[in-house]
């Protein structure tokens, strides 16, 4: 085998050790605790990991768990944006750049999706990308005060009808 081939399939096997570990021990949280293999919200209750991870199955080629992870984020995460029973802080950046970013990029790369259900007009239509939007408006009122804000309310920051 070759060396790529070797450094490719290391890399496969540790995406899934991780992958699976968060989707066995940690979901819907944000992230798996490693040590006591327990998850945590983090980040604001998003299925952080699970995001994450949607681009990389589509690379990876694997386009049967890149479906099934996107109907996961689709029942997990949607309720975030509409919840009204806590305040949900987050991090500007972190929210702007992985849920934000990771969710547009899944929408995107869905297109190459073999089997993957679009709706009419996509690419400027989709679940995924109807989802960062709603959360990208909740990021807005960071970037409307004069001054760049590290944190933001998301539940607070647009009435409810807005998104």
């Amino acid at each position: 085998m070759r060396i790529a081939s070797r450094y490719r399939e290391k890399v496969r096997e540790m995406f899934y050790h991780a992958y699976n570990g968060y989707l066995n021990h940690a979901f819907p949280l944000d992230e798996l605790k490693p040590i006591t293999c327990k998850g945590q919200d983090t980040w604001g209750s998003f299925s952080l990991s699970l995001v994450d991870a949607l681009d990389t199955l589509v690379v990876m080629g694997n386009t049967t768990e890149f479906r099934r992870a996107v109907d996961l984020v689709l029942k997990s995460v949607r309720y975030v944006s509409v919840r009204t029973d806590a305040n949900v802080n987050v991090s500007v950046f972190e929210t702007n750049i992985r849920i934000v970013g990771g969710l547009i990029s899944a929408h995107m790369l869905s297109g190459r999706v073999e089997g993957m259900v679009l709706e009419d007009g996509w690419p400027c239509s989709g679940p995924l990308l109807r989802l960062a939007e709603a959360v990208a408006v909740r990021l807005l009122p960071a970037f409307n005060t004069g001054e760049f804000k590290v944190m933001q309310d998301l539940l607070q920051s647009c009435p409810r009808d807005d998104i």
